[in-house]
C-alpha cells in the first residue's frame, strides 16, 4: 500500500516501505485507520479513500478535504493549516525511494519540508492540496521521479 502524501499521501506513497518493517506497519496502520476516520469525515467514497492511498491527486472537493483532513489527523498539518515539518520528518522513514543521483526521500526532507513550511491557504481543504503539490514540486526539482506524496 502507498501513501500518498497525495497526503499526503497523503504523507504517504514514501511511508509504506521501509528498512523497519515494524515501524512500517506501524505507521501503515495509522495511515489507514486516520484515512477511515477522515473518510466519514468528509463522506468520501472508499473509491476515493483507496485512490488517495495509492497516490491519486486529488482534484475533486471532496478529495481536497480527503487528503487534507489526513494530514491533519497525521499532524503533518496544523489547524492554521501549515506544514509542520518536524512532524512530517519523523514520519518519513522510508529509505528506499531515491532521486537520479541516489539521494534518498530521508535524507533531504529536512530541506524539501524547509521549503514548503510557509505554503498555506485559509481553505482547509485548498491548503493540504497546496502542501502535497509543493512537497512534491520540491522532490523533483532535487532529482526524484515524483515526491513522497
Amino acid at each position: 500500500m502507498k501513501l500518498y502524501c497525495s497526503i499526503v499521501v497523503t504523507l504517504l506513497a514514501a511511508l509504506s516501505v521501509s528498512a523497519d518493517s515494524a515501524e512500517s506497519n506501524e505507521i501503515e496502520a495509522l495511515i489507514v485507520e486516520k484515512a477511515k476516520i477522515c473518510q466519514k469525515e468528509t463522506n468520501a467514497s472508499e473509491k476515493d479513500v483507496d485512490e488517495m492511498l495509492d497516490g491519486a491527486k486529488a482534484t475533486t472537493p471532496t478529495t481536497k478535504c480527503l487528503h487534507s483532513c489526513l494530514l491533519k489527523k497525521l499532524e503533518v498539518v496544523n489547524a492554521a493549516n501549515k506544514l509542520e515539518p518536524e512532524n512530517l520528518i519523523k514520519m518519513m522513514i522510508d529509505d528506499t525511494i531515491k532521486s537520479k543521483d541516489g539521494k534518498t526521500i530521508k535524507s533531504v526532507i529536512n530541506s524539501i519540508s524547509d521549503a514548503c513550511k510557509s505554503v498555506t491557504d485559509p481553505d482547509e481543504c485548498e491548503a493540504g492540496v497546496k502542501i502535497i503539490d509543493c512537497l512534491n514540486a520540491e522532490a523533483v526539482k532535487l532529482g526524484f521521479e515524483k515526491g513522497p506524496f
